[in-house]
């Protein structure tokens, strides 16, 4: 199986609410994407992972680069929906494996969600070689 690689390293608490689509603030252990099954986020028990259960609409922030692009930045929205899927859950455990040669020691506490994106908000403060300076949007 080939590993899509990590998207998010460690624990994150990612703006939900107020950002793209209102979607609710996600706190992460880490986020996965594979190639046979798409993107996934391993999410910390708490009060936000009930919240995505009860809605499961979500938003994911990152700064994409260190000053001075530090206004740089991607945000992705949807919805998230729980797996409860155990070869699936294996699937996402193996590749946790393979990039850290360890699981995490609450791995077992932490509950996999499938993300499907629904728009995606990328800004520049210069352009590169494939996105213009400034917002570059996109929506399914």
């Amino acid at each position: 199986m080939h590993s899509g690689g990590l998207v998010f390293e460690g624990q994150r608490d990612l703006p939900g609410p107020g950002g793209i689509d209102q979607g609710r603030r996600l706190q992460s252990r880490a986020d996965r994407v594979t190639e046979d099954l798409g993107k996934h986020v391993l999410i910390l028990p708490g009060p936000k992972r009930g919240d995505l259960r009860r809605d499961g609409r979500y938003s994911l922030h990152t700064e994409t680069f260190a000053p001075p692009r530090e206004d740089d930045g991607f945000a992705v929205s949807g919805r998230a929906t729980e797996v409860a899927d155990r070869a699936r859950r294996g699937i996402v455990r193996d590749q946790v494996l393979a990039d850290f040669g360890a699981l995490w020691p609450d791995f077992d506490e932490l509950t996999l969600f499938e993300l499907s994106v629904a728009s995606c908000l990328l800004t520049l403060t210069q352009p590169d070689e494939a996105f213009p300076k400034g917002p570059t949007i996109w929506k399914a």
